[in-house]
């Protein structure tokens, strides 16, 4: 009779809800059956060793309409193993590469979305792996055997090589036939087989026929592709299982929309009577099911809907059996409400800036709010297009709430601790809202104004690429958990300026990875004039540095800005001087170099780094500049703590000065001079406009090419000369005086 009244309930109810109305402000949970999908192609489900699912029709087959090219699949699952087998035919079989290189020959692509569910709810079009149970796998035949590469996954523990006792790989030459046989174990997708209504899979076939070959053939099914895009991946169904299944699984644990629920996926193939136990802080419910002597698979998702104002909930499902007390099944599940999570933070922040005393401490609260409002505004777009980016933002942003609710709520952790202040502003160039970091140095006085303040050095860094998230350095420096720091491009969260704190730290965002170029260098500057509007900063002890895409940007800024640094340091840059005279600019900037010996990244061509460095040291030598320039054996792309102190170290032995001969060729129009001599350029005419300048006692000599115009500023911003001064250029007298500190404008007609 329990029996029957369970089967009449599940049909009765398409939507199962626990018993009882739910008290107010408890959770709320209900029971959704899934049906399965139509027309979709479904696997055997074998016993281990078995060899008859290769014996039937295969699931798909693929051919090159120009060429011999085929290839042909079979799929099965075991209970613990995804098998696949394709044959592929071709005419030659060509592979001598090794281990991630194998996709440069005869080679087989795998993509792999355990769950079935595409990129996690974005565009279906979308390319990438999103999620840990997709991957994209390498198979090839090659003179050392059978290999496999897994070059996409977010599993760290599954990338790299393939297990070789997982696969088998021969080669008939009498039938031409190439045959793949590889067993994929569902746990390292984190999967349970049978326990999702399908899963997708798409194939990509590579053949070249000579080595090398400039335009290998392609085939492809399942939406297979050299991006994957699991959205589009073939469906495949997996058959009952020949004895009882129990699972469940986690399938959405974010909750975007006040009509989200968070979600967990139940299979059941049992004979016996089945309940459901779903438990949270606030709320509990339990789901009898009924056994079926046929063993089918029933699947269903439990809804589970916070209580109000919830942020993060614990979520816990069991099965149990009727009648046993061990569970056949359990799983827990983190739920995080997003707009609560994003509110928790604001609430914190609020009450901060309601009784923050200090100014900098008052707007670095504010700008962690707008920064934080700034990029929530564009979550609407990521969960429709990038889930994955979505996902990230919101872990950011619990992390920051996290942080505040600790030491990055208290002044004292900026200015005893050396947090950086976060320091937002609005673009000069396009009027969005950025940002820079700000750390204090050792001994400074909040006590003071900035006018009463000492004036301090600043260290002003330029970043490398990696993680190019708008959120990534503030939950990396202020939030609590395991944080990312691929922005910096560094193994550790702090730079070693930021530790050393012998001066004003300042670290621009500069859109991410954008080579601090249009946009991005606009930050740069707009970064430097606000830090110096902040802050009391030496004018003459201002150092420029940076690694790997920071280094780049520091010899492009430092070469076309040379009378703002006292020094400047490159680390782990790959490229040479220009030679439009961008030596000449910095023979008066002390400049230090360094890479490791090994650096594969920054440094690419037939000269190794240590060749390419001397000769880029060669180059700053023979324009007769001050270069220290060395390489580390041993060592790769790698931000060394100690080379970033020694470079540190080096420059503080440097003050900016005005030196006594110099010379600037522009090649930007941002860009068209240097202590107060300023060029005309019209790139048409004459794309690097030059000019040289000799200041010997109250004579000025500047000599010009390639411009029509220039102004000279002879006064502390610019030429920093006093008294009645003579101004020769071009070898005619243009100006004979007092110096002052006027900006002289002249029209030069023999550029």
């Amino acid at each position: 009779m329990r029996t029957l009244l369970l089967v009449l309930l599940v049909l009765a109810l398409p939507v199962l809800r626990a018993a009882g109305a739910a008290p107010a402000g408890t959770s709320a949970f209900r029971l959704e059956p899934l049906a399965a999908g139509a027309d979709i192609t479904t696997i055997p489900w074998v016993v281990a060793g078995e060899e008859a699912w290769q014996q039937g029709a295969p699931v798909f087959s693929i051919a090159d309409t120009l060429t011999p090219l085929a290839a042909k699949g079979w799929l099965a699952t075991t209970d613990s193993e995804l098998l696949i087998r394709v044959d592929v035919k071709d005419a030659v079989h060509i592979n001598n590469q090794d281990r991630d290189a194998i996709w440069n020959g005869d080679f087989l692509r795998i993509g792999i979305d355990g769950k079935g569910d595409g990129n996690g709810g974005g565009a279906a079009n979308l390319s990438g792996l999103f999620g840990p149970d997709d991957a994209s796998i390498g198979f090839a035949l090659t003179p050392k055997g059978a290999q496999g590469w897994v070059y996409v996954t977010s599993n760290t523990a599954f990338a790299g090589a393939y297990p070789a006792e997982l696969l088998h790989f021969t080669r008939d030459e009498a039938t031409q036939i190439t045959r793949y046989v590889i067993r994929l174990p569902w746990n390292r997708l984190g999967v349970q087989p049978g326990a999702f209504p399908t899963f997708g899979i798409a194939v990509q076939v590579r053949n070249i026929d000579q080595q090398e070959q400039a335009d290998p053939v392609q085939i492809r099914w399942g939406a297979g592709t050299d991006e994957p895009k699991p959205g589009l991946f073939q469906k495949i169904a997996v058959a009952s299982p020949p004895h009882a299944l129990y699972a469940a699984i986690p399938a959405k644990s974010d909750i975007w929309g006040p009509d989200e629920d968070a979600t967990v996926l139940v299979a059941i193939a049992s004979q016996e009577d089945v309940v459901i136990h779903a438990s949270s802080g606030t709320g509990t419910a339990v789901f009898p099911l009924p056994g079926d002597k046929t063993l089918a698979v029933r699947r269903y998702l439990l809804h589970y809907h916070p209580a109000a104002s919830i942020a993060e909930a614990a979520l816990q499902v069991n099965l149990t059996r009727v009648g046993d007390i061990t569970p056949c099944a359990q799983t827990s599940a983190s739920v995080v409400v997003a707009e609560q999570i994003v509110q928790r933070l604001y609430t914190r922040l609020d009450t901060l800036i309601a009784h923050a005393r200090h100014p900098l401490f008052l707007r670095h609260l504010r700008s962690m709010k707008a920064i934080v409002q700034a990029e929530w505004a564009r979550e609407a777009e990521y969960k429709k297009t990038n889930t994955a980016q979505a996902r990230e933002t919101l872990g950011y942003i619990r992390s920051i709430s996290d942080g505040f609710a600790g030491k990055s709520a208290k002044w004292s952790s900026y200015v005893k601790d050396g947090f950086p202040l976060m320091m937002s502003y609005h673009s000069s160039r396009d009027g969005s809202l950025q940002w820079y970091g700000l750390t204090l140095p050792k001994g400074w006085n909040p006590g003071l104004s900035r006018e009463k303040q000492a004036a301090y050095p600043m260290f002003f860094e330029l970043h490398g690429a990696g993680n190019p998230h708008y959120l990534n350095f503030a939950a990396t420096q202020l939030g609590l958990g395991e944080q990312s720091t691929g922005l910096l491009g560094y193994d550790r969260p702090q730079t070693f300026a930021m530790i050393q704190r012998h001066g004003y730290h300042v670290f621009p965002y500069g859109r991410g990875n954008a080579g601090y170029r249009g946009a991005a260098e606009t930050d740069v500057w707009d970064a430097y004039d606000d830090a110096q509007r902040t802050v009391k900063i030496d004018p003459d002890r201002r150092y420029l540095y940076g690694f790997s895409m920071g280094a780049g940007g520091t010899w492009d800024l430092g070469s076309r800005t040379p009378d703002r640094w006292a020094a400047i340091a490159i680390l782990s840059m790959g490229r040479q001087v220009g030679d439009w005279g961008q030596a000449d600019n910095v023979k008066y900037l002390p400049i230090w170099t360094w890479a490791g010996e090994i650096d594969n990244i920054a440094f690419r061509g037939t000269r190794t780094p240590k060749e390419q460095i001397a000769a880029f040291a060669e180059a700053i030598k023979q324009a007769g500049g001050t270069i220290v320039a060395s390489t580390t054996p041993g060592i790769g792309h790698n931000y060394l703590g100690a080379k970033q102190q020694e470079s540190l170290d080096w420059m503080q032995q440097f003050t900016r000065k005005r030196p006594q001969s110099f010379s600037f060729t522009a090649d930007t129009d941002l860009h068209r001079g240097v202590w107060g001599i300023t060029m005309a350029r019209d790139a048409q005419q004459n794309a690097h406009p030059r000019f040289t300048c000799a200041i010997d006692a109250q004579t000025i000599k500047i000599t010009t090419t390639g411009t029509t115009h220039l102004d000279v500023d002879l006064g502390a911003h610019g030429l920093q000369v006093i008294g009645e001064i003579t101004l020769l250029i071009n070898g005619e007298q243009r100006y004979h005086g007092p110096a002052g500190a006027s900006v002289l404008s002249f029209d030069i007609t023999t550029p």
